[in-house]
């Protein structure tokens, strides 16, 4: 995904997931059922495959329990994984742990500590801003494409790892300041914690990668 928009549609699909998180015991049965249904899928499909090679090998001669489908399956599953999906769920998950263990989504104004945090915070923000601004908005940007444009360049590559790398340290810094967080044990912590929860999504994903690329494999 080259463009701004898949980022920008994977990173709200996200979003409504967090949502869901809120409610633990929902979460982890629309999990479980999508698990189950995406296993049965894999299964459906191996089948299906060895049922149509079988009636059909001229008209469809690639099977997934074939010598040369076993062959693919084993060699290209860790090359199937490696998209820029995975990291984008991995960075993802590491800053919406740390926001929501930084306490900057239960903000409370009457806390001294937690606005002179909210300060820093801001102050970030608007640091962070400025040095994007910098490297997409002047003559010659080193961010942009070769036409000077947005698409399929490296700032649209890089917007949603900058943003979650952006939420990480405001995050951190609120925690720090308003001593939430204590330490380096509790900042590392803060980080993990995100990947604890969306550690279902990471399953989730192997499963549909899998599948999507046994689909590839057989009808393109």
């Amino acid at each position: 995904p080259d463009s701004w928009y898949a980022p920008a549609s994977y990173a709200s699909s996200i979003l409504i997931i967090c949502r869901l998180m809120k409610n633990s015991h929902t979460f982890s049965r629309i999990c479980g059922y999508a698990m189950f249904l995406l296993i049965l899928a894999q299964i459906v499909l191996v089948l299906a495959s060895w049922l149509i090679t079988a009636a059909m090998p001229d008209v469809f001669p690639r099977s997934l329990l074939s010598p040369e489908g076993i062959r693919w399956f084993f060699g290209t599953f860790t090359a199937n994984l490696q998209s820029p999906w995975l990291v984008w769920l991995l960075l993802i998950s590491i800053a919406w742990g740390t926001l929501r263990a930084s306490g900057l989504l239960n903000y409370d104004h009457k806390v001294y500590r937690q606005r002179n945090a909210l300060r820093l915070v801001c102050l970030e923000f608007v640091l962070f801003i400025g040095v994007m601004l910098l490297l997409t908005l002047i003559p010659h940007a080193i961010l942009l494409n070769v036409m000077g444009g947005y698409a399929s360049s490296s700032f649209s590559r890089s917007i949603l790892p900058y943003i979650c790398f952006m939420i990480i340290v405001m995050a951190q810094s609120f925690g720090v300041v308003s001593q939430r967080l204590n330490g380096i044990e509790a900042m590392g912590e803060a980080m993990a914690d995100g990947v604890r929860l969306f550690a279902p999504l990471f399953i989730i994903y192997i499963f549909v990668i899998q599948l999507y690329s046994s689909v590839d494999y057989l009808f393109w």
